[in-house]
């Protein structure tokens, strides 16, 4: 069975699923980034947990909001934004956030900019898949109505999923791809590319990808107003991807001129 709240902390706070899964995550997460010989030549490890700091707290306002623009019906006043208890978190939100914002904060120590978001991105789709598991429990991104045999039903009342119905588990979609859209990464793209940044871009067209194609099956589409053939997260993640593709163009048209040049 799929809970969501674990157990009672006081007032309105609950261990719940989902956050006891992204607290895993980023455990992983800095962990895998500790014992990074590659991260240890670019950044002293407590420099590091700094800015890591900083990122989830940018990751968690641009995730918020991007959810909150989308979803503005689903609240009743301004308030209830910073209810972050209460669930409703955009993955794009907060890579978007933090593509605006942790490059000019890593410049400002004069470290290699693409080089440290390259370790970064290595790892980013672990984060991803383990969070995922926890969408699964709390019943957030839920799936689409389905009769797939492996389809799930959800029946937990604090479950954000429509309950009784049998759904596309479209989370446990997500993390298997995420896992391996992380195992190609690590084990296949750091090897082969020489260029800072094309980790970072390679990760976020893959993951953009992941999220277009997942965004068929899931049951809380958000459509814009205006182009309804695809749902909003959908022209989203083919603005990244194209954006991401761009740039891994750009990158290996200057590493073949350079490679020219000797």
């Amino acid at each position: 069975m799929m809970i969501s709240k674990l157990f009672h902390l006081f007032g309105p706070l609950y261990v719940n699923s989902y956050g006891l899964a992204i607290g895993i995550a980023l455990i992983i997460f800095t962990l895998c980034l500790k014992y990074d010989e590659k991260r240890a030549e670019l950044i002293s490890y407590d420099l590091f947990l700094h800015l890591l700091s900083w990122g989830i707290l940018v990751g968690i306002v641009g995730g918020r909001l991007l959810y909150a623009v989308s979803e503005w019906h689903m609240f009743n006043h301004s308030v209830e934004i910073f209810a972050l208890w209460q669930g409703g978190f955009s993955i794009l939100g907060t890579i978007i956030a933090l593509s605006f914002v942790m490059p000019w904060m890593i410049r400002r120590y004069r470290i290699p900019t693409l080089a440290l978001l390259d370790r970064c991105a290595l790892y980013a789709p672990l984060v991803q898949a383990i969070s995922r598991i926890g969408c699964f429990f709390a019943g957030c991104c839920y799936g689409a109505p389905s009769t797939v045999y492996w389809a799930i039903t959800y029946a937990d009342v604090d479950s954000i999923a429509p309950l009784y119905c049998s759904l596309h588990p479209t989370q446990l979609y997500s993390s298997f791809l995420f896992f391996l859209i992380f195992i190609f990464l690590f084990c296949f793209i750091q090897y082969r590319v020489y260029k800072p940044g094309n980790i970072l871009f390679w990760y976020l067209f893959l993951q953009s990808i992941e999220r277009f194609f997942v965004d068929f099956f899931r049951g809380d589409r958000i459509y814009s107003t205006m182009m309804t053939i695809f749902s909003l997260y959908q022209w989203i993640a083919l603005t990244i991807a194209a954006a991401a593709f761009i740039c891994l163009w750009f990158n290996s048209i200057m590493l073949t001129k350079n490679h020219e040049r000797f």
